[in-house]
C-alpha cells in the first residue's frame, strides 16, 4: 500500500470539510443561519403624525395610527415601536409631508393633497368625479395604477405603506342650499393647499380660500369663510355641526389618504423588515376601510339629528357639476391616459 504523503492527507481533510459545510447548508431549513430577522434590528422609536383628533370613537387616522401600532409593535417583537402624534402636533399636512420628505419625521398618514405638490402623478387623485364607490377607489389603489403612482411617489422620497380611506366628501356652508353647481357662485369655500382642488372651485364658480385647519370652525363661526368641503365623518369628529347650516352630499371628491414614510428610512431596514412594516400598514388600513365606511352612514344620521339642512345626492342637478368638472379635464389633458384607466377600472 502505497502510504498517503502529507499534502495528500491535507487535501483530503480540505475536501471533507468543504463537504460537511455544504451539508451543513443544504440540511435543511432549521440549520439556515436567517441574517435578516428581528435580533439584527437595534430597538428604534419611529414617529407618526396625524392631522386630526385622537379620538379613536371618531377619529379614522387614529384608527390606522392605532392598529398599525399593535401589528408593528407585533410582528417586530418590540425592535420597532410607533410613537404617535395627533392634532398637527407636528404641523399641518403640508408641513409633514415636507418633513417626511427631508427624513426629520418618519411616517404620516395624510389626504393625498398636500403630496400632489411633490409628486406632480399623485396629484391626479384630487380630480372630482373620478371614483364611483369604494371597491372602485381599492381596485385602482390596490393595483397597478396605484403602484405607478407610488413609483412616483418614491422618486421624491415617499414610501407609500398603504393605502387607507377618508371617505366621500360633503360641501357645506352657511349662506345658502346648494342643489346646482349655480349655488356655489361667488362662496368662500376653504381648501386644501393644492392646485387641483382650488382650480375645481374655480369651475364651479366658487372662491377658493387657504386657511389652517386648526382655523377652520372660527373661521365658519365669524364668516370670515363660507363654506368648506370634508368626508361627512370628519364633520362629527372635529364638530363643525355646530358651525354649518347647510350639507350637499355631491360626493365630488374621494379623499384618499396615504400613509407614506421616508423612503431612505425604510430602505436601511433588512428585507424582513420591510415586509414587516409593510404587512403591518396593510393590516392597520383593512381596519381602518372597515371603520370608515362604517361610520360613514352613521354620520350623516348623527348631522341630521343635529339639525344640519342636508341636501341628498338625489336632490342635485349632479350633471350641472359633472359638466364644469369636464372643463376641467380639459385643462389637465396630462392626466388623460391615467384618468382612462382608472375610468375602466369601474
Amino acid at each position: 500500500m502505497k502510504k498517503i504523503t502529507f499534502y495528500q492527507f491535507a487535501l483530503l481533510m480540505i475536501i471533507v470539510l468543504l463537504v460537511g459545510c455544504n451539508g451543513d447548508v443544504n440540511s435543511g431549513s432549521n440549520n439556515t443561519i436567517d441574517s435578516t430577522n428581528n435580533n439584527d434590528v437595534e430597538e428604534e422609536v419611529l414617529t407618526f403624525g396625524h392631522a386630526i383628533s385622537s379620538n379613536p370613537e371618531t377619529s379614522h387616522y387614529q384608527q390606522f395610527a392605532d392598529k398599525f401600532k399593535e401589528e408593528l409593535e407585533s410582528k417586530t417583537e418590540g425592535k420597532l415601536t410607533l410613537e404617535i402624534h395627533p392634532n398637527e402636533e407636528l404641523g399641518n399636512e403640508r408641513e409633514m409631508a415636507e418633513d417626511v420628505q427631508t427624513g426629520s419625521l418618519d411616517i404620516i398618514i395624510t389626504a393625498v393633497g398636500p403630496l400632489g405638490n411633490f409628486s406632480d402623478l399623485s396629484n391626479v387623485l384630487n380630480m372630482p368625479f373620478l371614483f364611483d364607490g369604494y371597491d372602485h377607489v381599492h381596485r385602482v389603489l390596490d393595483g397597478e395604477i396605484g403602484e405607478e403612482i407610488n413609483e412616483d411617489l418614491l422618486n421624491n422620497n415617499f414610501k407609500v405603506l398603504a393605502w387607507a380611506d377618508g371617505g366621500f366628501s360633503i360641501i357645506g356652508n352657511n349662506k345658502n342650499q346648494i342643489k346646482s353647481v349655480e349655488d356655489l357662485k361667488g362662496l368662500k369655500i376653504r381648501t386644501l393647499e393644492n392646485v387641483i382642488e382650488e382650480d375645481t372651485f374655480k369651475f364651479f364658480g366658487a372662491n377658493p380660500t387657504q386657511m389652517a385647519g386648526d382655523e377652520l370652525y372660527t373661521g365658519l363661526e365669524q364668516g370670515t369663510i363660507d363654506g368648506i368641503y370634508k368626508p361627512r365623518l370628519s364633520l362629527v369628529t372635529d364638530g363643525f355641526d355646530e358651525v354649518l347650516e347647510y350639507l350637499t352630499i355631491a360626493n365630488h371628491n374621494f379623499l384618499t389618504v396615504p400613509v407614506v414614510m421616508n423612503s431612505d428610512k425604510f430602505n436601511s431596514y433588512p428585507e424582513d423588515i420591510q415586509n414587516k412594516i409593510i404587512e403591518a400598514a396593510e393590516a392597520a388600513r383593512d381596519h381602518e376601510r372597515e371603520f370608515i365606511q362604517e361610520k360613514d352612514e352613521e354620520a350623516i344620521e348623527i348631522l341630521e339629528d343635529k339639525g344640519v339642512d342636508i341636501i341628498k345626492y338625489g336632490e342635485i342637478d349632479i350633471e350641472s357639476f359633472k359638466s364644469k368638472a369636464e372643463d376641467l379635464y380639459e385643462q389637465y389633458n396630462q392626466y388623460e391616459d391615467i384618468i382612462n384607466k382608472i375610468q375602466e377600472a369601474r
